[in-house]
């Protein structure tokens, strides 16, 4: 006689984390996985900068202190600030003038482990086209 053994795995959460950033720019879904794109970081003095830009230099550069802790920040007027970047390569560059960013998690003592939510509205920089209005904003990366 034989028997038939079923063994059933579970997937931990790791296993289904975004690692990378997504949101709506106007709408529109938008999105850049790590791995597979321009995804990294870099610290300059006490400063952190974690930026994503996919295949064509578009994407978003968030700067912070290394003293942030969790929390959620106003984007014009925190320590936390935001940057869309339409074309990182022509300075076609967009600031958060109103929005908030939900820092859930930033570790940076063995590597980097940045995740957060974002929203808001972006202005350009240099011209007066229309704002980006950008909803849903999930980052997380791994250093």
């Amino acid at each position: 006689m034989a028997a038939v053994v079923l063994v059933a795995c579970s997937k931990s959460d790791e296993d289904d984390t975004f690692y990378g950033v997504k949101a709506e720019l106007d709408g529109v879904e938008w999105e850049v996985k790590q791995g597979e794109a321009d995804v990294n970081s870099f610290v300059w003095g006490e400063d952190i900068s974690v930026y994503a830009l996919n295949e064509d230099n578009e994407g978003f550069y968030i700067w912070l202190e290394e003293t942030t802790i969790p929390g959620t920040y106003d984007l014009p007027n925190s320590e936390v600030l935001v940057i869309y970047v339409k074309e990182s390569m022509a300075l076609d560059s967009y600031d958060f003038v109103s929005g908030t960013m939900t820092i859930k998690k930033f570790e940076h003592t063995d590597g980097i482990h940045f995740k957060a939510t974002f929203n808001g509205v972006a202005s350009h920089n240099f011209t007066d086209v229309d704002d980006i209005v950008i909803t849903d904003g999930e980052m997380e990366v791994k250093f």
